[in-house]
């Protein structure tokens, strides 16, 4: 009953689309960071190049990432589809991390 409850109100749609609850922005903000860190860490990771080399490239392109991120997740429908936006790449990118480390 609980768990069916929390279901339903965060598989909701948005009533309004110009509004965007503080859930949302929350998981938008610090996801896309955690999304972003992980893919740019495992990008560092499969460069064949020096490991100082991966980072100056990862630096330059994690503020392109992280835009991509924050729009990405933000134009979710509901909050559900926010929060699995966050988790699937995020599990994705931290299992393929300590898969090649």
């Amino acid at each position: 009953m609980f768990f069916s409850c929390i279901y339903k109100k965060f598989s909701t749609s948005e009533t309004n689309g110009r509004r965007i609850g503080l859930f949302k922005v929350i998981i938008t903000v610090f996801g896309s960071l955690l999304v972003s860190y992980s893919a740019m860490t495992l990008f560092a990771i499969i460069l064949p190049t020096t490991k100082a080399q991966s980072l100056v490239v990862s630096l330059y392109l994690y503020t392109f990432v992280w835009a991509c991120c924050i729009l990405w997740i933000a134009l979710s429908r509901s909050k559900l589809h926010a929060l699995l936006k966050v988790l699937i790449p995020s599990v994705i990118f931290s299992i393929s991390i300590l898969v090649l480390k």
